[in-house]
């Protein structure tokens, strides 16, 4: 079965490579960018395209690792004061219960 899915992989990888030089082929003409601060020379749409898509991964994985790092400090904070909190309520139930008159 794990063959299966490493073909099926291996096909998806082709086709994207294959789509992206098609793509590339297709869209080669010359239009400049020009953002707010910073204007760029004349580029390729692929290129400018492309080029956003990789920027846009990269600032999404620095974004969720930060979060998961975030995400992990908390589960460790919490996971020490439960192991407290049961510390202390195993101290409390081997205490005798006080007696009332």
């Amino acid at each position: 079965m794990k063959w299966i899915k490493r073909i099926f992989v291996f096909i998806v990888m082709i086709a994207v490579f294959l789509w992206g030089l098609m793509f590339t082929n297709e869209n080669v003409q010359q239009v400049p960018l020009n953002l707010i601060f910073i204007a760029f020379p004349e580029m390729s749409i692929s290129v400018l395209v492309a080029g956003s898509f990789v920027i846009g991964g990269v600032l999404g994985l620095l974004f969720s690792f930060f979060i998961l790092g975030q995400l992990k400090a908390r589960q460790i904070g919490l996971s020490r004061k439960l192991a407290h909190c049961q510390q202390e309520l195993a101290q409390f139930k081997n205490k005798p219960a006080p007696e009332t008159t």
